[in-house]
């Protein structure tokens, strides 16, 4: 029987290594700044537009809300911004009794201080058949100082349904 030596070889003269070269580490880390490059600008953009949809979400449910509770209570029901025709700062949700002064039902924040959020007007008033009164209103959320159409936009028309308009312009 012919038995074959199974012992492993060794290579003369040549030393086996472990680990990585130099070389091999910044080759690897120069890839990794060229990915990070690449990919952070495209993360700040899809979270600036995840602030926006957010906004104008919180605005719609809002004004689906109020006109929810003004078929249930069968009263008058209005939102009205916190600064005029600037909804940013805030809105809050409330009752319009006909005697009486008005109760308010849902208060809500303002938006973050880079986002421009803004309406056609200053409240919007729902009448108890679920109806607005201003007829076709616009609602526009924006990042301050764009001017670019990555808007979104809210339109509110008279029967009181809402309709989200996304790549709005800016103004």
């Amino acid at each position: 029987m012919n038995t074959m030596n199974c012992a492993p070889k060794k290579y003369i003269g040549l030393k086996q290594t472990k680990g990585i070269t130099l070389i091999e580490l910044i080759i690897t880390m120069a890839m990794v700044a060229i990915l990070i490059g690449y990919g952070l600008p495209r993360l700040t953009g899809s979270s600036q537009n995840s602030r926006l949809t957010a906004a104008i979400n919180s605005l719609s449910g809002d004004f689906a809300f109020a006109r929810s509770e003004a078929v249930t209570r069968a009263v008058t029901v209005r939102v009205v911004s916190n600064a005029g025709n600037d909804w940013s700062n805030g809105w809050i949700v409330e009752t319009v009794p006909a005697v009486g002064l008005p109760v308010t039902i849902r208060t809500t924040p303002g938006m973050a201080t880079n986002l421009l959020l803004t309406g056609d007007a200053g409240n919007l008033t729902y009448n108890s058949d679920g109806t607005q009164t201003a007829g076709l209103l616009t609602f526009t959320a924006c990042k301050t100082g764009d001017v670019t159409p990555h808007g979104r936009e809210l339109r509110v028309i008279a029967t009181g349904r809402v309709k989200l308009v996304t790549g709005a312009g800016c103004p």
